[in-house]
């Protein structure tokens, strides 16, 4: 077993282009409404907030917010790169393809409805490829991380090395 320091086969934040603080993580200027709504996320140990894209995937982040509170296993994604997904099982989803990325970035999280794989909600920690056996996905990004993005490769290095990790998901 590796050292918990150990991150290696992990893309580092510090090597993904800086982006101004004023940028999210696709390098889009910030949507900073009023009233926007910020979710609270809990993998393992560490403790994100992220950003609901509600003007950007309205439906996707109305589906989302009625699974709310949401307590899933993040598992390692082995189809989709340094990435983790949380298999949502029955849920019935039935979504629109709306502000869908097949290679979204650490902090970007998306939304799969289940059309050709499972629902899941994809969390990328590092270079991520969205897919399954089948082939490629693309999922709905629904949240952007906008706090706590440094914990992202050590949530990969723990689901690399310890296995599936807790996650939850709540309203601020």
């Amino acid at each position: 077993m590796r050292p918990e320091n150990d991150t290696a086969g992990v893309t580092s934040l510090s090597r993904l282009p800086a982006l101004p603080a004023d940028f999210d993580c696709a390098g889009r200027a910030r949507r900073l409404m009023p009233g926007g709504m910020d979710i609270a996320i809990t993998i393992g140990p560490e403790r994100l907030v992220a950003r609901l894209e509600q003007q950007a995937a309205p439906v996707s982040c109305a589906a989302f917010l009625t699974l709310l509170p949401l307590e899933r296993h993040l598992i390692h994604g082995r189809w989709s790169g340094e990435s983790g997904w949380a298999p949502l099982g029955e849920v019935g989803l039935a979504l629109p393809e709306e502000n869908a990325l097949h290679r979204p970035v650490p902090g970007q999280i998306l939304l799969y409805a289940g059309e050709l794989s499972e629902p899941e909600i994809l969390v990328p920690y590092g270079l991520a490829a969205f897919g399954c056996k089948d082939g490629p996905l693309s999922g709905n990004h629904i949240l952007t991380v906008i706090d706590g993005a440094e914990a992202l490769p050590r949530v990969g290095h723990a689901l690399l090395w310890n296995g599936a990790q807790k996650i939850r998901f709540e309203a601020v």
